[in-house]
């Protein structure tokens, strides 16, 4: 007789695990400002990052739960971007599984997102600055040992009937172990809504976090 199937959802239920914020236009005074803000070190840790057509500066507030993208795509293309992960920001603290799920505390919310955004960037600069890009909503289903997440990784990516495999993203074989993290990772893009189930610990021990599992194994499906 086969063992019944053992899972169940975090008690957070569904919820935001992240947003982004956008401020798609900025000249290369602001930029340069900016840049020079978030490299006081008492303040940020930064690091930049290379692309084909330009770069990133990457900062993260001594605070949790927000970190910055300041971007220059060349030739003069600048632009910004604020991802919040609002149950670490409300709490000051690194959540590895929580999702935000408390519409009782939106208000609060916006109020402290207000004041980190002032605080970090300068008075001129709040959340009506900005426009809403991106959310990412999900749910986290903890499985027994015996249904670890990449099966139902594998019997998900099986099940979705698309137009074309162009609609699926996959790690390329310039990413490290690309067939390992394909195996534990399915995305699916269309027109407006990406759709996202991957192993949680696995991405976390991928990036080398520490966390304390609250499952023998962690399926997170996401919408963004």
């Amino acid at each position: 007789m086969k063992k019944a199937l053992d899972f169940s959802i975090t008690d957070d239920g569904y919820g935001i695990h992240t947003f982004e914020l956008s401020y798609p236009h900025i000249n290369h005074l602001i930029f340069n400002e900016l840049k020079e803000r978030f490299s006081d070190e008492e303040r940020f840790s930064y690091y930049k990052r290379f692309f084909k057509d330009g770069y990133m500066i990457c900062a993260y507030p001594k605070f949790k739960g927000m970190r910055i993208h300041l971007i220059h795509r060349y030739p003069n293309h600048y632009y910004m971007e604020i991802i919040i992960t609002p149950w670490s920001l409300l709490r000051d603290e690194t959540g590895t599984t929580q999702i935000f799920f408390d519409e009782s505390a939106l208000t609060t919310l916006e109020h402290y997102i207000n004041i980190c955004i002032t605080e970090t960037m300068g008075a001129e600069y709040n959340l009506d600055s900005f426009n809403l890009s991106r959310i990412d909503c999900c749910v986290n289903v903890m499985l027994s040992e015996d249904y670890s997440a990449a099966r139902y990784i594998k019997l998900i990516r099986r099940s979705i009937i698309t137009r074309s495999k162009k609609n699926e993203i996959l790690y390329d074989s310039s990413k490290k172990n690309y067939k390992e993290k394909n195996k534990h990772n399915f995305r699916l893009i269309t027109d407006n809504v990406t759709f996202t189930a991957y192993d949680k610990y696995y991405q976390l021990d991928d990036i080398r976090v520490d966390y304390e599992s609250i499952s023998d194994s962690l399926l997170r499906l996401e919408l963004s």
